[in-house]
Order: structure tokens, then sequence, then C-alpha cells
């Protein structure tokens, strides 16, 4: 009978053991194996189970190893409020992006809205100008028409008509003043907004919301079994 050598019989025990290891280990030596749900019920009280309710789910649960280890912590839901703010953010985002392509700091905004507030002023002073204007023009003619009505004249029929020129070129004047005075006021709203969506952006790219965010997807957690077992 061939008897095996010490040798052999101990280099055996030593590949059975590395086989045997990992089964010894058990489930748990996998990490992302799933044992168990943990979750909150609807009276509050914390729930072990494999399996979560729909309703519940939407709450947020923990993911355990079958050894009771955690694994995962799996954030709320976003509730309507969350949706709505995140959808704030990006759209805020989105518009600082495009703020951020034609200015690179608030001073160039403050700049921009220098230049076009120097025209825009340059053109109301021109306006005011023209109203200054025809109201002497309207005074002048007043006093013609005045020196007709004491020397029991009729007015002329050039000064009336001057007269009504004027008074209508005035008025057209002074609506303009109303829309060139509208429109400064909406280039300092505009631009005093655009700085404050640059800063406010700018502080919301430097923390963006990551992937594992409350409520956005993360495809590296397992969705929790449908219910099919009563809790534990």
């Amino acid at each position: 009978m061939n008897i095996p050598s010490f040798s052999k019989f101990w280099g055996l025990l030593v590949i059975l053991g590395c086989v045997s290891a990992p089964m010894a280990l058990g489930a748990d030596a996998i990490p992302d194996k799933v044992g168990f749900y943990r979750y909150v019920n609807a009276e509050g009280v914390k729930v072990l189970s494999h399996s979560i309710p729909p309703e519940f789910a939407q709450g947020g649960y923990e993911i355990l190893s079958p050894a009771g280890r955690v694994i995962k912590v799996v954030p709320p839901a976003l509730t309507a409020d969350d949706i709505k703010a995140a959808e704030e953010r990006r759209a805020l985002i989105t518009e600082y992006e495009g703020l951020a392509r034609r200015y690179s700091a608030p001073r160039e905004i403050d700049a921009a809205k220098a230049r076009q507030l120097e025209r825009l002023e340059a053109n109301v002073a021109i306006t005011q100008g023209n109203i200054n204007n025809l109201k002497r023009q309207i005074d002048i003619l007043t006093s013609k028409a005045a020196d007709f009505e004491r020397a029991n004249k009729p007015v002329s029929a050039d000064v009336l008509g001057n007269m009504g020129k004027a008074h209508a070129e005035r008025a057209a004047a002074e609506d303009l003043l109303v829309v060139r005075e509208k429109e400064r006021q909406e280039v300092i709203d505009k631009f005093d907004r655009e700085k404050d969506l640059f800063a406010k952006g700018a502080e919301l790219a430097r923390t963006p919301i990551t992937r594992n965010a409350p409520g956005a997807p993360n495809p590296s957690v397992p969705s929790p079994a449908p219910a099919r077992t009563p809790p534990l």
C-alpha cells in the first residue's frame, strides 16, 4: 500500500483550506450582497425585511448584508418642493453659463451697464433739450399772440399755426422722454439682475448636484425587491 508522505498530506490540507476559506466567510464576504432592507413604517417604527412596500421605499431605507452590516443608505425620494428647487437651480445655472460666456467677472457687467446708460442718458439729454427749446418757442409765440390781442387785432394765421405745431412737437417730445426714461430703467434693472444672477450662478456652479445627492439616481444601489413577505 502506498502511504502518502507527510509533506503531500500537509499540502493537501493547505489547498483545502484555501478553497474552503471563502465559504466559511459566508455571503457577507460579498460586499454588495443584499440580505435585508431596513426602513421606517407608517407608525415610525424601524422594520427589517427582505422587501420594502413601495410607499415606504420613497421615505428612504438602508441596505444590509445577510450578516446585518449596512451596505448602503438610500436617501428619501425628492418631494415636489425639492424637484421645484432643483429645476430652479438648473435654470439659474443655465442662465449663469450664458452670462459667463459674455462676462468673466461682475465688474465687466458694471462696465457694460455704464456704457449703455451713457448712451441712453445722452438721448435723454437731447430729448429734454428739445422739450426746453419748444417751451421757449411756445412762450415767444404766446407773447406774439398776446400782442395781437392787445392791439385788438386777430392773431395771425402764421402765429397760430406755429403755436399749434410747437405744442404738438412738445407733446411728442415729452412722450419720447417717457420712453427714454423707461429704457434707462430697463437697462438698470437688466444689468442689476444679470449681476445678481452671475453671483448666485457662480456660487451654485462651485457646488454642483452630484449623482449621489438626495433624490438623484444612483445605479450602483440595488433596487428594493417587490413586497412579497411580511416585515420581520
